[in-house]
């Protein structure tokens, strides 16, 4: 019999089922009267949880897809249409179930995901900003892209202009949902969001720094799993449970000399 090298974190086994509620709340959104977003890039998430929006995020929907073998069909109808092999996989599974939708073909039911009320993306990469606009176009909604200075090195004079440039566009972000919801935003509502934000990110980096030790309590495979809440859940009380629970689990590891090979 071969020989088990892999000790697995307990806590990330958690991560599936998170995320599978997860996005059966974005399928049950419409019928609830709740508005739903499709993003791309590095937006920011705690605006749509303000304003109570379900909100996909396509490059955690391609992750989700492949660890279920539910994006091949999807990339499959995408490339079909003329969308290059040799463009993003995460560009092209989403686009895929954008076709679908449209056309009424047949999506597993565990990747289905209703069609955008809007989309919201970011241009970190050129991919990012051209794939949110071909979405929009696509889907026939109203589009918004956030311009993100690529990173490079700047002077701080530079630096301060990028910062004004994206603070500009977030408050015209938060007119552009106000518009798209008819709600108005709740800047109080926001700041306990953002403090959830910050107490799940302040756990799961602890949890990265004990892989400092030797032996790691941890593989690179454990902390990629952990990113699901981050994205997905970020701003929520089960984010934090789960990093507490994980960083738990983590230091136990750690104190007991157990390594994750």
């Amino acid at each position: 019999m071969a020989q088990q090298l892999v000790n697995r974190l307990k806590t990330t086994a958690k991560v599936k089922g998170m995320m599978d509620a997860y996005y059966e709340d974005i399928r049950q959104a419409p019928g609830r009267g709740r508005k739903v977003a499709w993003t791309t890039g590095p937006v920011p998430f705690e605006f749509f949880r303000v304003m109570d929006v379900a909100f996909q995020h396509g490059e955690s929907y391609g992750a989700y897809a492949a660890a279920r073998k539910g994006n091949l069909e999807l990339k499959n109808a995408a490339e079909a249409e003329g969308f290059s092999a040799d463009g993003c996989s995460y560009w092209r599974t989403v686009g895929g179930l954008a076709l679908l939708n449209q056309r009424g073909g047949n999506v597993r039911s565990d990747m289905y995901l209703p069609k955008p009320d809007f989309v919201v993306g970011a241009n970190p990469c050129q991919t990012m900003g051209l794939w949110a606009d071909s979405i929009g176009r696509q889907c026939k909604v109203p589009t918004f892209v956030l311009d993100v200075p690529p990173p490079a090195e700047y002077t701080e004079d530079e630096f301060q202009r990028n910062v004004r440039h994206v603070q500009q566009q977030f408050r015209e972000l938060i007119v552009f949902l106000e518009q798209q919801t008819g709600k108005k935003f709740d800047y109080d509502r926001l700041k306990e969001i953002v403090e959830l934000v910050r107490e799940g990110a302040i756990l799961r980096r602890r949890s990265l720094d004990m892989c400092a030790v030797h032996p790691s309590p941890q593989t690179f495979f454990d902390c990629l799993i952990s990113l699901g809440p981050s994205h997905a859940l970020r701003g929520t009380p089960e984010a934090v449970q789960y990093y507490k629970d994980l960083v738990v689990e983590v230091e136990e590891r750690v104190a007991n000399g157990v390594g994750a090979i």
